[in-house]
């Protein structure tokens, strides 16, 4: 971490939060792919050139642009240029506050030190997804600042219908994924086909070092539909979750593939896939629903699983056996019925009462 660093995190901070928090998370997707591509095609120029320096480097790293975009629309919002800091797909350009964009320039330079202090080996070396830990820390603390409150406020309407966790909660994070079975099978999909594209890329020397984004920049880069306003699949989160999982398995087993079975790469990607499908929705309701500030429920479930895939299931001996990501299937596979049979019921009332 040196001056030069920080005066770039700062301008990277004004061009994501000028882009638009959704346009600069495309970035990362695109570049991440294009990054991927070269480096498997000429090894010797490694990971570093487009992978590490844009996409997860000043450019584009989620915790510079994303994060200043996001930190930006919470005091557009609270000045008033804007009715709602949770339009993350407003280029802030468009608004035309200079004040704003100082603002996201100051949030990307925050972002990177964070970071850096948290995550990098050189400090405080917290084993777990860099850019999702300073963003799950940053974004609450600017809720706190910009709203006083962590939690939001749950409407009274909101509490005679069930409450903040209800189906009728009036603006649940995004409705097109509310239903249980639809995050089950979300997960289920997503989580299985990152870990095995995973494990295939841990096989081959030339790909082994990005092995674990290869979900992730797909994912990332198809928030394109969400960019022009079509409801797009948001599951970035399991991807790289059962990702991390499947490095896991393959740091237990000495860095190597061989002798780690197929299936217990799908399992765990399916389990730890699953269940980040969940609490995700479970994390937007608690501190992203009730308020105008945007906090990133994907980055709160990124931090706190590849924490615990990173940190505490090594710690505990948990990085091999198959009990763990199946007791998460059940676990989410229970809820999915208890969530789809609330639904169903309060869908009636509503349709007898009126």
């Amino acid at each position: 971490m040196d001056v030069a660093s920080i005066v770039l995190a700062f301008l990277a901070g004004i061009a994501g939060t000028a882009m638009g928090g959704i346009q600069s998370f495309v970035a990362v997707g695109l570049l991440g792919m294009a990054g991927m591509g070269v480096a498997a095609a000429i090894p010797a120029l490694g990971v570093g050139p487009v992978i590490g320096n844009m996409a997860f480097g000043i450019w584009f790293n989620p915790a510079l642009s994303f994060f200043a975009s996001v930190t930006a629309y919470a005091y557009a919002c609270k000045m008033g240029y804007i009715k709602t800091g949770k339009d993350i797909g407003l280029p802030l350009a468009s608004i035309n506050k200079p004040d704003a964009l100082l603002v996201g320039g100051v949030a990307g330079a925050i972002g990177y030190v964070t970071m850096t202090l948290l995550t990098g080996p050189d400090y405080l070396g917290i084993k777990a997804d860099g850019a999702a830990t300073a963003i799950a820390v940053l974004s609450i603390i600017v809720k706190l600042a910009f709203e006083k409150t962590i939690v939001g406020k749950v409407l009274d309407e909101v509490k005679k219908n069930g409450g903040r966790f209800s189906t009728k909660n009036g603006a649940p994070w995004l409705p097109w994924q509310r239903n249980g079975f639809m995050k089950f099978l979300l997960g289920i999909a997503w989580g299985p086909l990152s870990g095995a594209a995973t494990f295939v890329l841990f096989s081959n020397p030339a790909t082994a070092a990005f092995a674990p984004f290869v979900g992730f920049f797909i994912c990332a880069f198809m928030f394109t539909w969400l960019a022009v306003g079509q409801p797009g699949s948001v599951v970035h989160h399991p991807s790289i979750l059962a990702a991390y999982a499947v490095q896991m398995l393959v740091v237990a087993n000495g860095g190597v593939v061989e002798g780690i079975a197929l299936t217990d790469v799908l399992i765990w990607s399916a389990g730890i896939g699953v269940f980040a499908m969940f609490l995700a929705d479970f994390v937007a309701d608690i501190v992203h629903v009730y308020g105008t500030t945007h906090v990133d429920p994907p980055a709160i479930t990124i931090f706190i699983v590849s924490f615990i895939i990173m940190t505490v299931l090594p710690a505990v001996g948990l990085t091999s056996g198959l009990i763990l990501p199946l007791a998460l299937l059940a676990l989410c596979f229970v809820i999915a019925i208890i969530q789809d049979k609330s639904r169903a019921v309060e869908a009636g009332i509503t349709q007898s009462d009126s």
